[in-house]
């Protein structure tokens, strides 16, 4: 069936008695902004989009509409199959800040494209993935970039209870970029590129991943153990440096990553080199509702990072340790704690404590 919604449509249009030169400087006769929202569905197709435009920088703040400094509009359409997806956006986004002016993103396009055979490869399991993306700027330069990649993973279940993973994966990246960057010392290290220069960039990025577990658990206990060794090899191409990053900033090491194939996240930069990730998980059930689990984990890498800024937890060849913590003594309350601690002293790092109780309507 197909349907049809507009969400939301606001219109603001507000006289302005001041000189015309406001009028001139903006470049528009009447000050004010516009914004909509919806969704459409067509057949097995999706349409979201969300638009706002506004005349000038100050236009919102100055009449207390709100406090934005930053306007993002989208436009995304997507289809689904028993097997596959495909999305196709575009992003927009302006600055309200007039110091930012002109180097605002304009995304164009992002296409993603995954496809999950049916078929049952060398007895494992294989997935496809393209992703395109053009980043556009006024002021900053171009980036575009395509990127393929095949995987493929097998598990074995032995009777002892061991299990394996195998995951191979072939990853081929394309780029062409203007985009202008000047590195700083803290954070991205980039070689500079004043200048806009048209770069076009190729690399081929395999990758070997091994896993191990062992679940333990006693005839006698409500308590589940399950120690886990992984190792992994990345090529390192040594283009990590020359393609901008546009998404792979931003990096921590937490125990949501430690165990990932690519802990970066993104595709600009790219994990290298050989490493071995080591940890215990564990689950203690009581009171037929109520569990206790958590992870303690740390990263080996045989040789000195070069990808990792300073304080993600991986800047050191061992990493620090990470550790997770939930207790539910019931439905309604949950203890949440994830941390990192120092491989040398064991000084606490990063700290995230939350706590989050639900109750039914009285």
């Amino acid at each position: 069936g197909n349907t049809h919604s507009i969400v939301n449509v606001e219109i603001a249009e507000i006289d302005d008695s001041r000189p015309s030169s406001i009028a001139d400087a903006i470049g528009y006769d009447f000050r004010g902004s516009f914004e909509a929202s919806g969704n459409f569905q067509l057949n097995n197709w999706n349409l979201d989009f969300s638009g706002k435009f506004v005349s000038d920088d100050t236009f919102l703040r100055r009449f207390d509409l709100n406090d934005e400094t930053d306007i993002k509009s989208y436009l995304s359409l997507s289809r689904y199959w028993k097997n596959a997806q495909l999305e196709i956006n575009s992003f927009h986004f302006s600055s309200l800040l007039p110091e930012e002016n002109g180097s605002e993103p304009l995304i164009l396009p992002e296409i993603k494209f995954l496809w999950n055979p049916d078929k049952i490869i060398f007895g494992g399991k294989s997935k496809i993935s393209i992703d395109v993306l053009g980043i556009v700027r006024k002021t900053d330069g171009n980036t575009y970039r395509l990127s393929s990649e095949v995987d493929w993973v097998r598990q074995f279940i032995k009777e002892s209870g061991h299990i394996f993973r195998i995951n191979l994966n072939l990853r081929g990246d394309a780029y062409r970029s203007t985009k202008r960057w000047i590195p700083n010392n803290s954070t991205r290290l980039l070689p500079s590129n004043p200048y806009g220069i048209a770069k076009d960039i190729f690399r081929l990025l395999p990758s070997f991943n091994a896993e191990w577990k062992f679940p333990l658990k006693s005839d006698h206990s409500s308590t589940i153990l399950e120690p886990t060794i992984q190792l992994s090899y990345s090529l390192d191409e040594g283009k990590n440096f020359l393609v901008p990053n546009e998404d792979s900033i931003g990096f921590e090491l937490n125990s949501h990553n430690i165990f990932s194939r690519n802990r970066i996240p993104g595709l600009d930069f790219w994990e290298t080199g050989s490493r071995v990730n080591y940890g215990v998980k564990f689950s203690h059930f009581f009171n037929k509702t109520g569990v206790f689990s958590g992870l303690i984990g740390q990263s080996y890498k045989f040789k000195n990072p070069d990808t990792f800024e300073k304080g993600s937890g991986l800047e050191k060849k061992l990493s620090d340790f990470v550790v997770d913590f939930l207790f539910k003594p019931n439905k309604e309350i949950t203890v949440s704690y994830k941390g990192r601690l120092d491989d040398n002293d064991i000084n606490l790092r990063r700290s995230e404590f939350d706590i989050l109780i639900t109750y039914p309507r009285w």
